[in-house]
Order: structure tokens, then C-alpha cells, then sequence
């Protein structure tokens, strides 16, 4: 009985394996199409942002900017002797190109994007190509070969961390999503950034909230190719004829890619 339930793990993790990279590949297709720099999908799902952004946020970025330059002219004015102050025709020319940016900030955005946009169509457009399953017979043969371990218990140990794997990849997705809905968020929010331009006192929020979104941007970018890079690792892995040692390795470098997409934040911040 025990070839038998052999046979059976065997065949459950062949199954497995190739419902698995079946559905990481509609999955990772999805995400790259949907969570690209394009927002149509923020859009439509909170179709209430682009009331909230003529109506609220934009007049807030106006009520911002203009608030500044009264603060600013007046501490010029009757500000103590000694306080530094800025000069009120330079702090007037400033406000007013604040102003222009806030006017423009969605057309603004929107043309980023797009341009953004190209790099992205250039990741998402490469094939990712995984090895036929034909090899299973070879890979069991492999592990086992010269370990003296009952294949069985490869094959349960190999179908526990196909597990493990395919659970770091779902965690990543919720990463992915929520980097997409951050940049939905630094996209209609940018006249709130623009309205603190129009002073030196406060333009380094602006300069932040650039960084920010450039950074966002990058993230994107970097989402669609470490989703092209792990179907590319998984589907290799689970088709290839890997020793134990190499399998097992190769197993927690594909976990550990998947950590370091969750901290690509941290790491991309570190850098500015």
C-alpha cells in the first residue's frame, strides 16, 4: 500500500503544482493589467473621488496656499525685529505659480502617469515562459537519489512548501494592491501638496510629497516585475529536476524574494 500512497501524494502535488502556475498566471496577468500606472480602476471603484477632488480638495489646496502667503505677509510686516521673514514680492511670485499648479495638478499627475506608463508596458509585455511538468518522474528521482529517504516523505515535505510558497505570493498581492490604491491617493490629493509651495517655510512638504509619488511610481514599476520574476522562479522550480539540497534552497530564495517585495518601501525610502 505504501507505492499506492505514493503514487497518490505524487499525483495530489502534480495537480497542485500545475493549478497553481495556472492561476498565478491569470493572477499576475490581472494584477499587471488592472494595478498599472493607469487609475481607471481607483476611479471606478471609489467613484466618489472625483467630486471629492473638485468639490473639497481642490478648493482646500487654494484655502492652503492663500492662507500661507497672508501668514508669511504678515509676519514680514509686523513680525519682531530679528525673525526671519521672506520677501513679500518673492513669496507673491511663488504663490502665484503654486496656484497654477493647483489648477493643474490632475492634468498634471495624469501626464506622469502616462509616461510612467511606457516602462510598465515594457514588463508586462515579456512572456514568461515556465518548463513543462514533464519531468516530475525526474525531480522525485533527484531528490531522493543517494539520501536514503523514503520518497514519500519528499513528496509530502515538497507539496508542505509548495504551500508555504503559494501563501507568500498571495501576501504579496495584498502588498501590490495597496501600493496601487497609495498612489490613487497621492494622485488626487496633489493640491493639498502644491498649496505649501508657495513659501520656503513650507515647501519642503511639497519636495516630501514629490518623493513620495515618485517613489510610488517606481513601486509600480517594481510590483509588475516581481510578480513576472516569481512566476518565472515557482513555475522553474517546480519543474525542474533539482536535487534536495538545491530544491530547498531554491525554495526559501523564492519565500525571501517574496520578503523583500514587502519591503521594497522601506528600501526605496532609504535611498531618499
Amino acid at each position: 500500500m505504501g507505492w499506492l500512497l505514493e503514487l497518490l501524494v505524487e499525483g495530489i502535488r502534480e495537480m497542485l503544482s500545475q493549478f497553481v502556475i495556472d492561476m498565478m498566471t491569470l493572477v499576475t496577468d490581472m494584477f499587471t493589467e488592472l494595478l498599472s500606472c493607469d487609475l481607471s480602476l481607483f476611479e471606478e471603484l471609489f467613484s466618489v473621488v472625483g467630486d471629492l477632488y473638485k468639490n473639497v480638495v481642490l478648493p482646500m489646496g487654494i484655502a492652503l496656499l492663500l492662507l500661507i502667503c497672508v501668514w508669511q505677509l504678515f509676519k514680514s510686516m509686523f513680525g519682531k525685529a530679528g525673525v526671519a521673514s521672506e520677501d513679500p514680492i518673492e513669496l507673491v511670485c511663488r504663490t502665484g505659480i503654486s496656484l497654477f499648479f493647483i489648477v493643474a495638478a490632475k492634468p498634471l499627475v495624469d501626464y506622469i502617469l502616462v509616461v510612467a506608463g511606457t516602462p510598465y508596458q515594457w514588463i508586462t509585455g515579456i512572456d514568461v515562459e515556465v518548463s513543462s511538468f514533464s519531468e516530475y518522474v525526474s525531480v522525485l528521482e533527484g531528490l531522493t537519489g543517494g539520501l536514503g529517504i523514503d520518497s514519500l516523505n519528499i513528496a509530502i515535505l515538497m507539496l508542505i512548501m509548495q504551500f508555504v510558497v503559494a501563501w507568500n505570493y498571495f501576501k504579496m498581492l495584498f502588498v501590490i494592491a495597496e501600493r496601487y490604491v497609495l498612489l490613487g491617493v497621492f494622485s488626487y490629493t496633489a493640491p493639498l501638496a502644491f498649496g505649501t509651495g508657495g513659501s520656503k517655510a513650507t515647501n519642503n512638504i511639497l519636495a516630501s510629497w514629490a518623493k513620495m509619488f515618485g517613489g510610488q511610481i517606481i513601486l509600480i514599476l517594481l510590483n509588475s516585475w516581481c510578480l513576472k520574476m516569481f512566476l518565472s522562479g515557482y513555475g522553474n522550480l517546480n519543474a525542474s529536476a533539482y536535487g534536495f539540497t538545491k530544491f530547498f534552497v531554491a525554495t526559501l530564495c523564492l519565500v525571501g524574494f517574496c520578503k523583500v517585495t514587502f519591503k521594497l518601501d522601506s528600501y526605496l525610502s532609504s535611498l531618499v
